[in-house]
């Protein structure tokens, strides 16, 4: 069936499906039910992930339970719409089961391993092989006859075996690495809150501050930034108590107020849900903030940019604190420089 010629090992044989399987049939018809009336009933919906919750899988009537019961070995197929072609081995049954019509059975033989034919009715060159027999039909689907006629590339018993094996080995090393790449994220979040708290120790810096002993302290800053906001130091300090809080001698400890010009409150419109253009007003819905990025696209546009406060224009250099009581999700510094759109 496969139109590709490869060069096979030696001692390798081109056969087909029909050739290395004792049998390939058709399940049972029947309706599922929850009541044990009779066994357990397989269907395509319970082949999941490669992968079977037998305790979700319903029961069935059935005056033929040896002629349908899946036994080790077996492998099922689902014959039609978008899942043709997909495949289970039955590893073990905990219950006595039989298999729905929608289902194709493989009965493998002595003279290829189970475990091997499973593992290639995983691969591209099988997955090929099904969508060209498939295609072509309103519903995709397969049958007995066209399941007997798929090439099998099969080498000698030892080396299926050998090659089951060596598939095993390499899934394990590829879900450690799985599971390794998925922990990077926190390790990166906790290694960033580490750098973070270094920072803002003063951890980072402390050989600078030994190299450069003379300059100015924070208190002085303070003092003259205070000047520069017309606010007193003295006032504004006089609920600080952070003395628990080690930071080197040259730093200081300091309200907000005294590190911004302006706090305010944002405002809310009614506003279609339109992404800004350039030419026109946007308002940032708060999806547009989320750790770490800003998206401008996460927009409405203001119907009536006449009624909006100039002053809830967005500016370069803002910081946006976006509030969902009782948390606060996100801080982010904003370059809206780079946007030529307005946004509020």
């Amino acid at each position: 069936m496969s139109d590709e010629l490869i060069e096979l090992p030696e001692r390798w044989e081109e056969t087909t499906l029909g050739q290395i399987v004792l049998g390939i049939s058709y399940g049972h018809t029947a309706s599922s039910t929850e009541t044990p009336v009779g066994p357990k009933f397989l269907r395509i919906t319970d082949l999941q992930n490669n992968s079977v919750d037998w305790d979700t899988v319903p029961y069935c009537e059935c005056d033929s339970i040896e002629k349908y019961k899946l036994k080790k070995g077996d492998i099922v197929v689902a014959r039609t719409g978008a899942t043709t072609g997909k495949s289970f081995l039955i590893q073990h049954c905990p219950e006595p089961t039989v298999f729905a019509s929608c289902l194709i059975r493989l009965q493998t033989s002595t003279s290829c391993s189970p475990d091997y034919l499973a593992a290639f009715m995983q691969s591209d060159n099988y997955w090929k092989q099904i969508t060209t027999v498939s295609k072509g039909t309103a519903q995709p689907g397969v049958n007995a006859s066209i399941l007997a006629t798929l090439s099998v590339p099969l080498p000698p018993l030892n080396e299926q075996k050998r090659i089951v094996a060596k598939i095993e080995e390499l899934r394990e090393r590829s879900q450690k690495a799985r599971s390794a790449l998925s922990a990077i994220p926190n390790l990166c979040d906790k290694f960033r809150q580490s750098v973070l708290a270094a920072a803002f120790r003063g951890d980072l810096t402390a050989d600078w501050r030994k190299q450069n002993p003379d300059f100015e302290p924070a208190s002085v800053l303070l003092e003259r930034v205070g000047k520069d906001l017309g606010q007193n130091l003295a006032d504004v300090q006089t609920e600080i108590d952070r003395t628990d809080d080690e930071i080197p001698s040259t730093w200081a400890w300091a309200k907000l107020k005294l590190m911004i010009k302006k706090i305010q409150p944002g405002n809310n419109f009614l506003c279609p849900e339109v992404p800004v253009t350039e030419t026109t007003v946007g308002l940032v819905k708060i999806s547009a903030v989320t750790w770490g990025t800003f998206n401008p696209k996460e927009t409405k546009t203001v119907a009536d940019p006449s009624k909006v406060d100039p002053n809830l224009f967005i500016q370069p250099v803002t910081f946006l604190l976006l509030v969902q009581t009782p948390w606060i999700w996100s801080v982010r510094r904003l370059w809206l420089t780079r946007f030529t759109t307005k946004l509020c």
